[in-house]
Formats: C-alpha cells, sequence, structure tokens
C-alpha cells in the first residue's frame, strides 16, 4: 500500500512540475515592438524582481521580442534580459522618411525621442536630414551622431530656400564636400582644383554633382566663371614660352607651350585668356601673357578706329603690336592717323607699310574741335609745330594776320605762310 502512495505521489509531482511549466510557457507573449526606455534600466534575469543583476540600460530605443505581463525581454550584449515597462513607452511606432528640413530656430535635440537632461543644441539655420518620424519628433544625423528633434512648424522644408542655377565655378583650392550645406555634414571627402557646374544655391553654399551623388561645397576660393567671348577665334602666337594651366587657377596643373606656337583665344574671364592649342584647352594668367601674345594676323588685330594721335617724341615702329619685333625705324612725326588699336598698340600706314606703335609717349585723348578766327598779333609771338612746350617754334612778328582753324585745350591751330603751327591762347 505504501509503495503504491509513493508511485502516485510521483505521479502527482509530475503532473505538477508539467502544469506549471506549460502555464509558464504560455505565459510569455510573443510580441514585435519597439520600446523606448525614457530613463536608465535595471536589468533581470527573468521577469521576476528577485533576478536583478545590478547592471544598468541607458535611455534607448530597443526592440523587444516577448513579454509577459509587465515585463519585456530584451536582447543585450550579456544575453536575453528583463525590463519592467516602468518609464518605458512601448508600441513605438516609428515611420521611415527622407526629408530635408531648415531649422527655423535653436531646436533642443535628444538621443530618444522624449525630452530627457541628456541633450544638445542645433543652432537655428542648420540644414539636417529625417530618417524616421515617430511620437511627435524626427530623427536627424547631426556631426555623425543620431538625435530626435520635435517635429514642428518650426522646420521649413529646405527645397523652398534653395535658389535653382546653372553656374560654372572655378575652385581656385581643393574643395570639402559635405553631404548638406551645413558644417556639420562633412563627408571627409574632397575635389581637386577644377571647374565644375553647380544646379543649385543656398546662402554661401553650391550644389555639384560629383560621382552621380550631390554634393555640397562653400563659396570660400570659389568664383563664377562668367568668361568674354568678344574675341572669340582670334588667332594668337607666343613670343615666349608660357605656362598652360588646365583651370584658370594659379595652383593647378599646368603644362608648357612652346615659344612661336600659335593658339586660338576661346574666351577670356577676369584676368585669364582660354586658348585652344593643338586641339586642348588651356588658360593664360595675365598680364604676363599680354606681352608674349600677338596677333597670328596683326593687319587685322583689334577693333578698326580712325583716331589722329599726338606724338610727344619720336616712336619706335613695330611688325607685331609686341616689343620683342622692332624694326628698328623710328617716327618722327608729330600727328599721325591710326586705323586700328589693340590693347596698348596703335596700327599706322607709313608710307607703303603698316606698322604698330606703342602709347608710350603719346597723347591719345587729342581731340581737338574746329574753330574758325582771323587774329592780328598785337606783339611778337612764338609759334609751334605741334601743341607742346617742348616742340620747335619760331617767332611771329607784331601786326601779322593768323587764321585759327581747330582749337584743343588752350591751344589753337593755325595757318601761317602755307604751313600750320599751334599757338598759345593767351
Amino acid at each position: 500500500m505504501i509503495k503504491i502512495n509513493l508511485h502516485l505521489f510521483s505521479l502527482l509531482l509530475l503532473l505538477v512540475f508539467m502544469n506549471f511549466t506549460f502555464a509558464e510557457v504560455h505565459a510569455f507573449q510573443k510580441v514585435d515592438q519597439l520600446l523606448v526606455l525614457k530613463t536608465k534600466k535595471s536589468l533581470f534575469d527573468s521577469p521576476d524582481k528577485n533576478t536583478n543583476t545590478k547592471q544598468l540600460i541607458d535611455p534607448q530605443i530597443i526592440k523587444t521580442i516577448k513579454k509577459q505581463n509587465d515585463w519585456y525581454a530584451i536582447e543585450t550584449k550579456n544575453g536575453e534580459k528583463w525590463i519592467t515597462n516602468a518609464s518605458v513607452i512601448t508600441n513605438f511606432k516609428q515611420t521611415k522618411v527622407n526629408k530635408t528640413y531648415l531649422l527655423g530656430t535653436n531646436k533642443i535635440a535628444v538621443p530618444i525621442p522624449f525630452f530627457i537632461n541628456d541633450r544638445i543644441s542645433i543652432p537655428k539655420g542648420t540644414v539636417v536630414k529625417a530618417m524616421y518620424e515617430g511620437n511627435g519628433f524626427i530623427q536627424v544625423t547631426y556631426h555623425n551622431n543620431s538625435y530626435w528633434i520635435k517635429n514642428d512648424r518650426t522646420l521649413k522644408p529646405f527645397e523652398q530656400s534653395v535658389q535653382p542655377i546653372n553656374k560654372k565655378l572655378v575652385f581656385n583650392t581643393k574643395k570639402v564636400l559635405f553631404s548638406l550645406p551645413s558644417q556639420h555634414a562633412n563627408t571627409k571627402q574632397q575635389v581637386d582644383i577644377q571647374m565644375m557646374t553647380a544646379k543649385k544655391q543656398f546662402n554661401n553654399w553650391y550644389a555639384i554633382d560629383t560621382e552621380n551623388r550631390e554634393r555640397w561645397v562653400t563659396d570660400s576660393s570659389v568664383q563664377e566663371y562668367a568668361p568674354d567671348k568678344t574675341e572669340e577665334n582670334n588667332r594668337l602666337f607666343l613670343t615666349k614660352p608660357r605656362l598652360g594651366y588646365f583651370t584658370p587657377a594659379l595652383l593647378s596643373t599646368n603644362a608648357v607651350i612652346p615659344k612661336e606656337s600659335e593658339v586660338t583665344i576661346i574666351e577670356r574671364w577676369n584676368d585669364w585668356i582660354s586658348v585652344d592649342y593643338n586641339g586642348k584647352n588651356y588658360y593664360l594668367k595675365s598680364p604676363s601673357y599680354e606681352t608674349n601674345l600677338v596677333p597670328a594676323n596683326p593687319q587685322s588685330a583689334g577693333e578698326l578706329i580712325n583716331k589722329e594721335l599726338l606724338l610727344k617724341t619720336d616712336n619706335e615702329l613695330f611688325t607685331y603690336p609686341s616689343t620683342l619685333y622692332g624694326t628698328g625705324k623710328l617716327i618722327d612725326e608729330h600727328f599721325i592717323l591710326a586705323t586700328r588699336q589693340w590693347k596698348t598698340w596703335y596700327l599706322i600706314n607709313n608710307g607703303q607699310e603698316q606698322l604698330w606703335i606703342n602709347r608710350d609717349n603719346i597723347i591719345e585723348d587729342f581731340n581737338p574741335i574746329p574753330f574758325e578766327k582771323t587774329y592780328k598779333l598785337t606783339a611778337n609771338k612764338q609759334i609751334y609745330i605741334a601743341p607742346l612746350y617742348d616742340a620747335e617754334r619760331i617767332t611771329v612778328e607784331t601786326e601779322t594776320e593768323v587764321k585759327a582753324v581747330r582749337r584743343w585745350n588752350e591751344w589753337g591751330e593755325i595757318e601761317y605762310q602755307g604751313k600750320k603751327y599751334w599757338i598759345l591762347d593767351e
């Protein structure tokens, strides 16, 4: 009888254990939720306050896969642990988004979508990209860290502040690339000195395309390239070897273009000239290139003019508008008619030749006006072969009548004995 009772007792214990285990297993509820831990939370080995591990987990968003009553199981570096639902936002829903905002005011940023003491301030005017939104917050990246900021009317859609443009830019130095037009969005990448086209502008930032990805650069050491094409296709040749830059920037790579190479002007920009040499585009720096380039066809260079020049001294004549091409001949006239002008040079007819003179020792604003009047001299008077104080002169006696034909400043041009002279109007 005792033996039977022992068997019955063992069977009863087994049934009780199985029922307890079955009840325990079925007390766990499978879930797939995100929890927001608003404070540091104690970790437990099981859903029992007597199993406190004395370890804490920081406020964060974490996933749970099962729960029991007011307990949630989470995965930690030490395996599965349990937390209570106190100070926890349960069943947190976040939606993935792809929006960019301009902050209209300083924004408090926290590591979870709930205001806690662990916070920073993101300045007004910062551009941020939202990745998720939930609980009235959006998640953004700032200095490579994720934060949550309040989703309210102080967030302005960034695209409304962007100006569409189509500008060619010159990078005078290597440029750091940013994923957004804000200093916090530094990608640690850069582009070399070059010319690129910007499609957008925001304040002092430009958007460019790099390897099919939009990136932003600041306007520091950047110039907008707006060339002048008035001399397009004008052919020149070099009187000296010149450095040809691949970008109109002094720090860019370059190559030497040999002396007496013929180049074709493409366009001018600031103090640079863009030329074609052997089918390649180069940039020559001024003012040095100005003295080393002359027109390939000097008789058709520059612009047509019809201008009388006043020469103060004898001037040397040149076959090209360059000091390297002097003829050794001098023009000793005071008045000469120029038919073309190229920079500081004038083309004149010298007998059967068309030659160039430089503006040195030339009065370019010589613009006499017609003036007809007859004078009788009341005293002996000196008259000059040109309206210059050091010009050759002769003396005309008193009572002589002279006829004025032109006037320039304080000088009058007169006719005397079949020749023209200049007299000071006193």
